[in-house]
C-alpha cells in the first residue's frame, strides 16, 4: 500500500475545512440552541420551584383560615347554645309567672265567690231565723212584751250596741 502524501495532505485539508464549516454552521448553532434550551429548562425549574413555594404558602394560609373558621364556628355554636338556654329559661320563667298570676286571680275569685256564698247563706239563714222567730213570737208574745222588746232594740240602736 502506497501512501500518496499529497493526496493524504489534501484529504486532511478537506477534512479540516469540512470540520470548520461544520463548526460554523452546525455546531455553533447547535451549541447556541443547547444553551438556550438549558437556560429555558433552568427558568422553568425556577418558575416551578416558585409556584410550589407559592402553593405551599397558599396551603398554609388556607389551613390557618380553616382552623380559624372551625374555632369561629365552635364559638358561634357555643354562643347559640347559651342564647337558646337563656331563651328557654326566660320562656319558662314567663310561663310560670303567667301561671302564678292566673292562679292568684282564680284563688281571689274563688275567695270572693266563697265570701259571697257565705254572705248569701247567712242572709238566708238570718231571714229564715227572723221569719221563724216572728212566727214563734206572734203566737207567744202579748202586746206589753212586744212593746218592751221594740223599745229595748231602739235603745241599743241609738247606743250603737246592736248585735
Amino acid at each position: 500500500m502506497d501512501l500518496n502524501m499529497p493526496t493524504v495532505a489534501v484529504q486532511i485539508g478537506n477534512f479540516i475545512v469540512f470540520a470548520v464549516i461544520l463548526y460554523y454552521f452546525l455546531f455553533r448553532n447547535l451549541d447556541k440552541a443547547l444553551q438556550e434550551r438549558q437556560s429555558l429548562i433552568a427558568k422553568e425549574l425556577d418558575d416551578a420551584k416558585k409556584a410550589n413555594e407559592d402553593a405551599q404558602a397558599q396551603k398554609k394560609k388556607y389551613e390557618e383560615s380553616l382552623k380559624n373558621i372551625e374555632i369561629d364556628s365552635a364559638d358561634i355554636i357555643s354562643h347559640a347554645s347559651d342564647l337558646a338556654e337563656k331563651m328557654r329559661k326566660s320562656i319558662i320563667d314567663e310561663a310560670n309567672a303567667v301561671a302564678d298570676r292566673i292562679r292568684e286571680k282564680n284563688e281571689a275569685e274563688i275567695a270572693d265567690l266563697k265570701e259571697k256564698a257565705y254572705r248569701e247563706i247567712n242572709k238566708e239563714v238570718g231571714d229564715l231565723a227572723v221569719a221563724l222567730a216572728g212566727k214563734l213570737l206572734e203566737s207567744s208574745l202579748d202586746a206589753n212584751t212586744h212593746k218592751f222588746l221594740i223599745n229595748n232594740f231602739a235603745k241599743k240602736v241609738e247606743s250603737g250596741d246592736v248585735r
